[in-house]
This record gives structure tokens, C-alpha cells and sequence, in this order.
């Protein structure tokens, strides 16, 4: 059974072990109760795109992406530390130029703000978004609560019909959280 075509993917590079997500969340909050397994801060810490570790806190991320000709892609959400963030020198060989902001500087109303502007610049073809899909993905582990770590468990819920892919709300992304974390 494939995923509804909503369905958000996982992060890119290597993606994340869910495994360690999961002990990295269990040794830094305790386990809890079937209806308090949540274990990341809404909207104040996500799964890092490159090494797959929490981001404890916004002042320790940082969002990026590369522009090119066909426009900006590769949007991530990472460690502000060099071994996460993207390699500028191999992307300028690849004629792709990196371009990021603090994490703080993109969440909350300003950030949200911002980034429905770029897509309305897009819109009228004065800023190029190449796959306005993975914007959006981004947009929603940025803004809507419980996202970033429901999404750890989007695979499994689909493939046991516990989630038909048409509601995020933030009940739904409850349930999805409290029925497949681990302990």
C-alpha cells in the first residue's frame, strides 16, 4: 500500500533512525504515560535533516536551502553547526548557492509571515520556489504543532490504516503520536 500523495517525507540526507530518535527522546525526557508520550517540544525542537539528532532548542538550528536557476530547493532544518549544515564549496561546484537564516529568525508569526510572502512572490514569479511541495513540508514542522514529531510515525500509521491521510489537525497528530511512540 503506498502513501497518499500528502503524505510528508522523512528527512533527506540519510533520513532519520527511528530507532535513536526514539532512545534520544526516551533518555533526554523519561518515558511517560500511554497519553503523554510526546517527547519533542512543539515548535520549539525538531529531528535535525542531517544528522537525524533533536534540535534542543531554535537558537541551535538553523534553515537552510541552495538556490539555483530552476530556483530555491533543498529547504532543511539543521544543526547551526558546520558538520550538519550544507558544504558551500560542493554546491558552488554544482552552481547552487547556499542561502540560510537562524532558526529563530523563521519561526513564530514573523517567520510564518515571511515564508507565506516568498510563496506569494513565487506566485507572481518574482522569487522561484522549485518544489513548493517541499516549502510547504517545511512550513508545517516550522509552524503547525506536533508536526515534527508525528511525522516520525507517518509510515507506519498509513500502512496499519490508523491514519488515511487527510487530516493533520492537532488531534489527529496526537493520536498518531501517542498510538506509535515508543516508551
Amino acid at each position: 500500500m503506498t502513501s497518499p500523495p500528502l503524505s510528508p517525507s522523512p528527512p533527506r540526507r540519510g533520513g532519520y533512525n527511528r530507532k535513536r530518535v526514539n532512545a534520544l527522546l526516551n533518555y533526554r525526557f523519561g518515558g511517560g504515560e500511554k497519553d503523554d508520550k510526546m517527547k519533542l517540544i512543539p515548535l520549539k525542537q525538531w529531528i535535525c535533516d542531517s544528522c537525524g539528532e533533536i534540535i534542543a532548542k531554535p537558537e541551535d538550528g538553523w534553515f537552510e536551502w541552495y538556490s539555483k536557476k530552476s530556483g530555491d530547493s533543498g529547504f532543511r532544518i539543521v544543526h547551526h553547526r558546520r558538520s550538519c549544515m550544507y558544504d558551500d564549496k560542493s554546491l558552488r561546484k554544482q552552481n547552487k548557492h547556499v542561502a540560510d537564516l537562524n532558526l529563530t529568525d523563521v519561526i513564530g508569526t514573523d517567520g510564518l509571515a515571511n515564508s507565506l510572502f516568498r510563496i506569494e512572490l513565487s506566485e507572481k514569479g518574482v522569487y522561484k520556489i522549485e518544489d513548493l511541495k517541499e516549502f510547504i513540508e517545511i512550513l508545517r514542522r516550522l509552524h503547525v504543532p506536533y508536526w515534527e514529531e508525528a511525522r516520525l510515525y507517518w509510515d507506519r500509521a498509513f500502512r496499519e490504516g490508523f491514519h488515511d491521510g487527510c487530516d493533520f489537525g492537532e488531534n489527529t497528530l496526537l493520536s498518531i503520536i501517542n498510538e506509535y511512540s515508543e516508551d
